[in-house]
């Protein structure tokens, strides 16, 4: 896709678990953090007003979505599906484990964890700092 500077966001969230902890903000985080422009949004699972309220904010803008493990996870599974069939021009980050069988999106980008090291690199990817490919 296009630039992605100025981009709304949306990272798909889920609770603690007993093998992985809290995890720290990963690409949503990153991606704030390196472009002034951007923002973002964190949505709990099965809190389908969020889902609405992420997409008017991203009304005019790029739009990433981040999920992890949502092929475990059927709440999370079901707010990708709303985001991407909404915003089929959205970049879809998968933290974790890929499933397989989401939605199509515009490009996606699979960074095999949900570290703050992979959500750096991921950012970089999305904001043009290190070559595609």
């Amino acid at each position: 896709p296009g630039s992605l500077a100025g981009a709304h966001v949306v990272e798909l969230t889920r609770p603690a678990n007993i093998a992985a902890g809290s995890v720290p903000g990963g690409a949503a985080a990153a991606v704030t953090r390196l472009d002034p422009a951007a923002t973002a949004t964190r949505v709990a699972e099965g809190d389908d007003r969020a889902v609405a309220r992420a997409l008017a904010a991203a009304a005019g803008r790029p739009l990433v979505v981040v999920s992890r493990d949502a092929h475990r996870r059927p709440a999370q599974a079901a707010a990708l599906r709303t985001l991407l069939t909404a915003r089929p021009d959205a970049v879809l980050v998968e933290e974790g484990w890929p499933g397989g069988g989401d939605p199509p999106a515009a490009a996606r980008i699979l960074t095999y964890g949900a570290s703050p090291a992979c959500g750096d690199a991921a950012a970089r990817l999305l904001l043009g700092r290190i070559p595609c490919g």
